[in-house]
């Protein structure tokens, strides 16, 4: 998926449903109704993620979209093409606009809801949030479902595009509000808003709620958002056609109808503007900031690529760059001006924004003394070298060929997962890798939002070099396709691949590429991000004794490892795993510094013995094991071959965690890296040459589908059966939103029971349970409302369980208002 746009929010309110509920937290139920009933609509409604605290202004929220053709804002067409798109874009808001009138006309309140959903969705604050493709024929709306915040701006504060302006008129006479509400308008203080959980509850995650039985469409008030006084079109905006909000108004035409001299005036100011522009740009200010803007990612000098003269490892570093991190907050362009100025024998030849990362090119190869004097600037809080990144991997003789080929799949017991599923297409696998060959069968109809970071496009392929294989093993053992009569299958065949190039032409990685690729997978929306390389050491290091490594460790990159803490945390605040080769050193894992931080997984390598691999990394800092000797996956042209090192054992892991979140998309990072460690095979190890558990898929999947069940006795004598923390196993829905919701029973010795329900955004609500035995039943009943954080709230349950089949405990729902019923058993979940 492409992030076609990322927007901080602080102008913009979220607009909720009647039901309290944001309007955004709709887009799957939409989506579903569109495939249900268009054979070729034409619009889009981009999928939002949108962290909590972005909705108070703080960090960035990100739309996605499927599409692959390019596209561009309505607001930056030529007007040709702007009047082509305008046409187009009004039959298919037409089309849409006849279903939204079936739906208001139905006796079906939840049709009747619906339609407000939809009369809200399919409009935005302006039309600069409006994509188009080339044709001018295909269009993805952003920013849907909200609306500018009063006192923003002037020309679109009222100003919307869509459904609504599409309307010829407006009733002004109707009071009565559609539901859709903002969060600073004023609502009825008595009006309880409840949600419910869907009726008809399901395993399968698709099933979603269809409008059915519909009647004649008939003319209703187009007002769509709850005010406390009547709907107006001065307070709206909303009213007349399509054409009264376009580029060319009707205010403008009048504006050159008035007098010649008018357009003489304009023109002076005009002629004025370009004059002061043109001076402006002859500051040096504003000649750094347009140079840094449009530079791309500096190419590696093998010229400079040389041993490090401080650092007791030797480890190679490219001798004239020094990277820079700012802290938090500070102004980029400010620091850049004030420190060209001060040292102006540095040249900046690189910067980015989201992490305040900074290179500099320095003079002299000094290391040292231009890092002392970068200490010195205010606002500098890390400095750290650009290292060489090599792949994690130790070729075998290419003429090698094992019949048993297949032999790492029955180590970590993958079939047993497979009985749960092979993967899922809503789950992308970021591969951070030299290269690529995207012909290979094993990728074919996989890939996604391909990236060439150091040539800043999609145009992948295989490095030069002998190391011409490594990023399409990688791939393939991960994800690469199944059934396809080719080779061997990867961990998560049915996963989708990003693949994500970080070497240049001639081969060569540093750390600034890396850190790029990273970013770019983040921000792409990938699921999981694998990482098969690392730093370069020689030896030399892995002939010291481990207490002289793990001394080393406690001293040297510290400033590199905090930097890759906080990427880390990054991912992790976006819900992505990351998943790294421990490399192939044969020492202490921790000395690289992008393996320290536990919120990653760090992956060693084991031989078909399930022993250590003679070269692997080791340490406390290994989080896991799998194979990594004799993999056998595809390699460039068409060809499969035998590679070894913990760059293969690292994809096979990603492939297993892609697995998870297929079978389980609520899981986090931490709980995933949890699960895998837990349920993973000791290795036997001395304690300075440990590596983690082997992963066990079949001891994961009993955690995630089966023998987790809380067990229920025939004849219970009290409740010590129930004690602990519990999750329902059925996937529910709400059934207004559709979104995925997670129920909870905490069930402590001692202390309040609690019933706890997680939305898929994290929106957390939460109840007291009264607990009590009776009749060889488990009765747990609300004591109150469920009350969600954002203040909605959901309909009151009580609960029945029983010995089912097998002894597991069967619980039964029934919601207290509508008499709805769901089923679900109880499934340890710590």
């Amino acid at each position: 998926m492409e992030a076609i746009l990322t927007i901080s929010l602080e102008k913009y309110n979220p607009l909720k449903t009647r039901n309290g509920t944001y309007l955004y937290k709709n887009v799957r139920a939409i989506q579903n109704f569109i495939d249900s009933n268009f054979k070729d609509f034409r619009i889009e409604l981009s999928s939002p993620r949108i962290p909590e605290r972005s909705l108070n202004g703080q960090g960035e929220a990100r739309w996605f979209t499927n599409e692959a053709y390019s596209l561009r804002s309505l607001d930056n067409l030529s007007s040709e093409v702007r009047m082509k798109a305008d046409s187009h874009l009004d039959i298919e808001l037409k089309k849409m606009d006849e279903w939204i009138s079936k739906l208001h006309v139905s006796r079906d309140k939840d049709e009747k809801y619906f339609a407000e959903v939809l009369q809200s969705a399919f409009t935005v604050p302006n039309p600069t949030f409006i994509y188009v493709d080339e044709t001018a024929t295909r269009f993805v709306f952003a920013l849907w479902g909200f609306e500018l915040k009063k006192g923003f701006g002037k020309k679109h504060t009222t100003t919307v595009y869509g459904i609504k302006a599409l309307r010829k008129k407006i009733t002004q006479k109707s009071k009565k509000s559609s539901g859709i509400v903002s969060p600073s308008r004023k609502t009825n203080k008595n009006n309880t808003t409840y949600k419910s959980i869907n009726k008809d509850i399901s395993i399968q995650q698709n099933e979603e709620i269809q409008p059915e039985n519909f009647q004649e469409p008939r003319k209703e008030s187009n007002c769509n958002l709850q005010q406390s006084s009547p709907c107006s079109e001065e307070k709206t905006g909303v009213s007349g056609s399509w054409d009264e909000f376009s580029s060319d108004s009707s205010s403008e035409r009048l504006f050159w109808k008035k007098s010649w001299t008018k357009r003489l005036l304009f023109t002076v100011i005009v002629l004025v503007l370009i004059y002061i522009l043109l001076k402006w740009t002859d500051h040096p200010e504003t000649h750094l900031k347009n140079a840094l803007e449009t530079t791309p990612l500096p190419p590696i000098d093998t010229t400079q690529i040389g041993i490090d003269p401080d650092d007791p490892t030797g480890r190679l570093i490219f001798k004239n760059r020094l990277n820079v991190a700012l802290d938090k907050g500070v102004d980029l362009q400010g620091f850049l001006i004030k420190a060209d100025s001060l040292l102006p024998d540095m040249h900046a030849i690189f910067f980015d924004t989201s992490t305040r990362l900074i290179q500099y090119e320095i003079p002299d190869n000094d290391l040292k003394r231009w890092g002392d004097e970068l200490n010195k600037l205010p606002d500098v809080r890390l400095i750290f070298n650009d290292a060489l990144v090599i792949p994690s991997y130790i070729p075998t003789d290419p003429g090698f060929r094992d019949p048993k080929i297949n032999w790492y799949f029955d180590r970590i017991n993958v079939y047993n997962a497979w009985n749960f599923t092979t993967g899922d297409q809503r789950v992308v696998v970021a591969i951070v890798d030299n290269g690529f060959d995207l012909t290979h069968p094993e990728l074919q109809g996989k890939v996604v939002k391909p990236r060439n970071i150091p040539n800043g496009n999609s145009n992948l392929f295989p490095p030069g070099g002998e190391k011409t294989d490594h990023g399409t093993h990688v791939a393939a053992t991960a994800v690469g396709n199944m059934d396809n009569g080719e080779g061997i299958s990867g961990i998560a065949p049915k996963c989708l691949l990003m693949p994500i190039q970080v070497a240049d032409n001639h081969g060569q990685m540093s750390t600034l590429y890396v850190v790029m690729g990273i970013l770019y997978a983040i921000h792409q929306g990938a699921d999981v991000i694998n990482l098969s390389l690392g730093m370069s050491f020689p030896k030399s290091v892995s002939q010291m004794p481990v207490a002289d490594q793990q001394s080393l460790l406690q001293q040297l990159y510290i400033d590199e490892a905090l930097f890759w803490a906080e990427l880390y945390d990054f991912a992790l605040e976006n819900n992505i795993v990351i998943v790294q080769a421990a490399g192939n050193e044969n020492m202490v894992s921790g000395l690289d510094p992008m393996h320290r931080s536990n919120k990653t997984i760090v992956v060693s390598a084991l031989d078909a013995a399930e022993r250590r691999a003679s070269f692997s990394n080791f340490g406390q800092h290994s989080t896991v094991s799998a194979p990594g000797t004799k993999i056998y996956s595809a390699i460039p042209g068409g060809s499969y071959d035998f590679l070894q090192g913990t760059s293969m054992a690292s994809p096979i892991v990603a492939g297993a965690v892609a697995v998870m979140r297929s079978f389980d998309q609520t899981l986090t990072p931490l709980r995933i890296r949890n699960i895998l460690v837990h349920t993973g095979k000791n290795i036997p190890s001395g304690t300075s040459d440990y590596v983690g558990p082997l992963i066990q898929l079949d001891k994961v999947f009993e955690l995630l589908g089966d023998s987790a069940y809380m067990p229920f006795p025939d004849q219970p004598r009290d409740l010590s059966f129930a004690y602990g923390d519990w999750l329902c196993d059925n996937q529910l829905k709400n059934s207004h939103t559709l979104e995925r919701i997670t129920l909870y029973f905490h069930l402590p010795k001692s202390g309040k029971m609690v019933l706890q329900l997680l939305e898929e955004d994290g929106n957390d609500c939460s109840c007291e349970l009264n607990v009590n035995l009776q009749d060889n039943k488990l009765y747990l009943t609300q004591s109150d409302t469920l009350i969600c954080k954002d203040n909605s709230k959901y309909q009151s349950y009580s609960f029945t369980c029983f010995a089912s089949a097998g002894k597991r405990a069967k619980c039964i729902g029934y919601n207290l208002q509508d008499s709805s019923v769901i089923s679900f058993h109880l499934v340890k979940y710590k």
